[in-house]
């Protein structure tokens, strides 16, 4: 008997199916999970790098705007101390 998963076509063992075939079967299937789940272990490994790249380009543009701001608010606050002497 040839029953498989619906989502993955992943082999199933069967009642009527003889052990020695369904131990085949059996390994074939963990194979094919074992593959899929590194995979999505790879995507999704990629896909984080990604993000923390992203992210951080995000913040790194962040600080320099913060930076640019306080650097002339800091010219404007000597500027108004030299004129208040």
């Amino acid at each position: 008997m040839d029953d498989r998963t619906l989502n993955k076509n992943w082999q199933l063992p069967h009642a009527s199916n003889a052990l020695i075939f369904d131990v085949a079967r059996l390994r074939a299937a963990l194979t094919a999970i074992d593959n899929d789940l590194t995979a999505l272990e790879n995507s999704v490994h990629s896909d984080a790098e990604a993000l923390q790249g992203a992210v951080n380009s995000q913040i790194a543009a962040m600080q320099a705007s913060v930076n640019a701001r306080l650097a002339v608010i800091q010219t404007r606050g000597q500027i108004f101390f030299l004129s208040q002497s």
